[in-house]
């Protein structure tokens, strides 16, 4: 009987086990080989910013921040002539996404639509918006990088 019960006792705690690290798996499905790197490694630290590079200038700025976890982030804005240009940009640039993930205007402080908002998938993820003759640019390799590098 007690035989049994010991049994019984390691099966239902490997199964246990089990269900516990298919869960955490679950969660930390990777979007890149970069994000799969850093959710074997485990996000037990916080994400930070230990290296890079930042241009700016009058029409626009641009930088690349590496993180600790080993991916990058890249940043640009640009000023150009008009509404329909920043359309036409944002538009060239969603032309080698592989799935829009979510699309939806960029309204201003008082409701009016002024620009576009897109996040895609192309390669990691891509989110681009426009804000009038605006147009902006965010790559990640992950939706939870993406997600960390709008909330610091």
């Amino acid at each position: 009987m007690k035989r049994l019960l010991l049994h019984l006792t390691v099966a239902v705690s490997t199964f246990c086990l089990g269900a516990a690290a298919s869960i955490v798996r679950t969660l930390s499905v990777a979007d890149t080989p970069e994000a799969l790197l850093a959710a074997q490694q485990g996000w037990f630290e916080p994400l930070k910013i230990i290296n890079g590079l930042d241009a700016c200038g009058p029409e626009g700025n641009y930088h690349t921040y590496e993180l600790s976890d080993g991916t990058h982030i890249s940043n640009s804005c640009e000023r150009l002539v008009s509404p329909a240009a920043a359309d036409r940009a944002l538009q060239n640039r969603l032309t080698h996404v592989t799935e829009i993930i979510e699309r939806q205007p960029n309204l201003d402080d008082n409701g009016r639509r002024v620009g576009e908002i897109v996040v895609a998938r192309a390669g990691g993820i891509l989110e681009v918006r426009t804000y009038e003759s605006s147009f902006c640019s965010t790559e990640a390799a992950s939706m939870k990088h993406l997600k960390w590098y709008e909330q610091r």
